[in-house]
């Protein structure tokens, strides 16, 4: 649907819509549609622009600059604010993850030297622990990957690539 000034011009003239559609050689229902805003073919604008006598681009309405701007204006600032919240949102799960992670890796190496004075265990877990840190921070990487980010896409879908924020 576009919104044409055609009515205005037709009216402007005090001509009926079957005078218009007469004077352009086309049907009745075909200028009523162009006033309802209902596409149309590009040759029944060249005929209608004929017998309105006026230019193609003054068949239709424009917006004001200024509301074009102030739209622009609203849509980035919109865009800016999801954004940060994106951000904020990814930073806050990632810190609860990594905060649960230490917990648990710190957990670990106390139940292990809790466990028994033998060198041999004391070994083991100071192992466990250095196999375990890698594979826990890759396990936060894959999870923030395959499942917050997409979240946070959908709940922020202006959001601009945080890789690039």
């Amino acid at each position: 649907m576009t919104k044409t000034k055609i009515a205005s011009l037709r009216k402007q003239r005090g001509w009926t819509q079957e005078k218009l559609a007469e004077e352009s050689q086309v049907n009745t229902r075909t200028v009523q549609r162009l006033e309802s805003g209902e596409d149309v073919s590009l040759e029944t604008l060249r005929l209608i622009v004929n017998a309105l006598d006026v230019q193609i681009a003054d068949l239709f309405e424009s917006l004001d600059d200024s509301d074009k701007s102030r739209e622009i204006i609203n849509l980035d600032s919109k865009k800016v604010k999801q954004t940060q919240q994106w951000l904020a949102l990814r930073s806050f799960y990632r810190l609860g993850m990594y905060t649960a992670f230490i917990i648990l890796m710190f957990a670990l190496a106390s139940a292990v030297s809790l466990l028994n004075d033998d060198s041999w265990i004391e070994l083991m877990g100071i192992i466990c622990w250095i196999i375990l840190w890698p594979l826990g921070v890759s396990v936060i990487k894959i999870i923030q990957v395959s499942w917050i980010e997409p979240y946070l896409s959908r709940k922020y879908p202006m959001a601009e690539d945080p890789k690039l924020a």
